[in-house]
C-alpha cells in the first residue's frame, strides 16, 4: 500500500496588493477557497468572486467576458456602472490574452477565475489546465489589472 504524505504547507501572505489576492484565489482548490476568501475579507475591504470557465480556446474567447461579467455582478464584486464594467472587461481580456495568446491549436482549457476589487482597482486572476492532447496537459496562470476611475 502506498504511503501518501500530506503536501500541505501553512504560510502567511500579505494580501495588501490586490493582485496577490486574485492569484491566490484562482490557484486555490475548491476546499481551500472558502477559508481563503474568509481570511482575505477579514483583513481587507476587497469584494471577491470566483468562477470557472472551461472549453476549447475558441469557445472561451467568445464566452469569457460575459461569464466573468455575470459572476462579478452576481457576487456583488462590481456595480453595473460604466467605469466598473469597463475596468472589469479590460482586466479580463488582459488576463485571458496572456493565457490564450500562444494557443496555435484549439486547446482544451479548464480555468478557475477570480475577480477581486477594491475602490480603485479590479483584478482578474486565472489559473488552470491547458492541453491539446491529454498527455500534454500543463498548468497556466495569468493576471489582469485595471484601475476603475
Amino acid at each position: 500500500m502506498e504511503n501518501k504524505e500530506s503536501r500541505e504547507i501553512e504560510f502567511c501572505l500579505d494580501v495588501s496588493r490586490i493582485g496577490k489576492a486574485a492569484l491566490l484565489l484562482s490557484m486555490s482548490s475548491d476546499e481551500e477557497e472558502n477559508e481563503i476568501k474568509r481570511k482575505i475579507i477579514e483583513k481587507t475591504n476587497y469584494r471577491i468572486g470566483v468562477t470557472r470557465v472551461a472549453g476549447f480556446a475558441s469557445e472561451i474567447r467568445r464566452k469569457f467576458a460575459p461569464a466573468i461579467l455575470g459572476a462579478a455582478l452576481n457576487c456583488n464584486v462590481i456595480n453595473k456602472t460604466t467605469s466598473e464594467v469597463h475596468a472589469l472587461l479590460h482586466a479580463s481580456l488582459e488576463a485571458l490574452n496572456s493565457i490564450i495568446q500562444s494557443e496555435s491549436l484549439d486547446s482544451s482549457l479548464s480555468l478557475k477565475v477570480s475577480v477581486v476589487c477594491d475602490n480603485k482597482w479590479i483584478c482578474v486572476g486565472i489559473f488552470g489546465d491547458s492541453a491539446f492532447y491529454p498527455i500534454t496537459n500543463h498548468e497556466k496562470s495569468s493576471l489582469g489589472i485595471m484601475h476603475i476611475k
